[in-house]
């Protein structure tokens, strides 16, 4: 064992927040450090071969019950033995992992857990789990104030917490670029270059609430009539599944039809994130969404619930704008302040777009990030 070799540990690979900004510090790990990195996942995901082009990964295999079961068992506990006796550090990137956290830590390498994960989302993966976290955490790293203070109620002493809010890798663009994505994306939607384009994204489950994005396009269009605003959500249910053709329902229900558009996941969401000019934040619960930085990044503003998560922390005092939690009238009515006064919101947008480059890009955040490994490192 060296003490350069640090394990990462993550839940999957999917293309979403963690795994997202996992690679990201790996890729920056890589290139500004002499650590030596490897990886291994619960679960596999489609960022999988872009993490192993930057370091060891491994995908922990499964096990079934049946003819077998508790010898592949035993194999995979001897497996998780061995990576952790060849590991000085493990970062498990996930709050979700304890039974993995539980295994590891039987050699007494030091444990840093960072967390991007609220209470609702947490208490989902069951008191076990959050049970094996704590007992064996030595160190935690929290996406957002909001995650600090959940965990601080969990017990967690607040002397262990870093909070490093979340980080993207957006690549510089230029006016032509910006003004190029608007033409082309409202294009795609069959509207004119002038229209009005309001923004959401992620997942269509309960959590990302994207019934709240229907709703407050519906108080948005009661309130501002002389707006032909359209509402664009990117991601989720593709068109056709089961769950897009609930939301297209309550769409036509509401009288909402071709005002509201639920594309499914795309393979170039910042294209549209470009072209946006306000980004409404609806979920009910999300520590600190890297889509809002993305489109911070782009000189558009966010608004969002307070009490839903981190985001009030980055959007407020001037770069979006907070309003009451689930209260849908009030972001409606913010949407419509800033879409009647481009003045306003250009400076909004302005001001995220300059909070964001500087403070939650990889390079002003990951360093941060290794100052935390290196102190561990340094106390093992």
């Amino acid at each position: 064992m060296n003490r350069g070799d640090v394990l990462f540990v993550g839940h999957d690979a999917a293309r979403t927040g963690a795994p997202l900004l996992l690679l990201s510090f790996i890729r920056w790990l890589t290139r500004h450090s002499n650590l030596r990195v490897a990886l291994l996942l619960r679960h596999g995901g489609e960022l999988v071969p872009e993490f192993a082009s930057v370091c060891t990964t491994e995908v922990l295999p499964t096990w079934q019950p049946g003819v077998g079961h508790w010898m592949d068992r035993w194999r995979r506990r001897k497996r998780l033995e061995e990576l952790s006796s060849g590991s000085s550090l493990i970062y498990a990137n996930t709050i979700t992992n304890g039974q993995l956290i539980r295994a590891l830590a039987i050699n007494g390498r030091p444990i840093v857990t960072h967390v991007h994960e609220l209470a609702n989302t947490i208490q989902a993966h069951g008191p076990e789990n959050l049970a094996d976290v704590l007992a064996h955490t030595h160190r935690y790293v929290a996406c957002a104030g909001a995650v600090r203070d959940s965990l601080v109620a969990y017990g967690v002493a607040p002397p262990q917490i870093e909070v490093i809010h979340e980080f993207v890798d957006v690549p510089a663009v230029t006016p032509e670029d910006l003004a190029a994505a608007r033409v082309s994306v409202r294009a795609r939607l069959g509207l004119s270059p002038a229209t009005p384009l309001v923004g959401g994204s992620g997942t269509t489950d309960s959590r990302k609430a994207p019934d709240l994005f229907v709703q407050v396009a519906e108080a948005f269009m009661a309130r501002w009539p002389e707006q032909d605003a359209h509402f664009l959500w990117v991601g989720g249910a593709p068109p056709g599944s089961p769950g897009h053709n609930a939301l297209m329902r309550e769409v036509t229900e509401r009288g909402l039809s071709g005002r509201v558009h639920f594309i499914g996941a795309v393979n170039t969401p910042l294209e549209y994130f470009k072209a946006l000019d306000v980004f409404a934040l609806v979920s009910r619960e999300d520590p600190f969404p890297l889509v809002c930085l993305e489109a911070a990044a782009y000189g558009v503003p966010t608004v969002c619930f307070s009490g839903a998560g981190g985001m009030p922390e980055f959007v407020e005092p001037d770069a979006g704008r907070a309003v009451p939690y689930l209260d849908t009238t009030a972001m409606a009515d913010q949407i419509g302040l800033w879409l009647t006064n481009a003045d306003v919101r250009n400076r909004a947008g302005a001001a995220a777009a300059s909070q964001m480059r500087a403070h939650h890009t990889v390079e002003s955040a990951a360093p941060r990030l290794l100052q935390v490994i290196e102190q561990e490192l340094r106390r093992a």
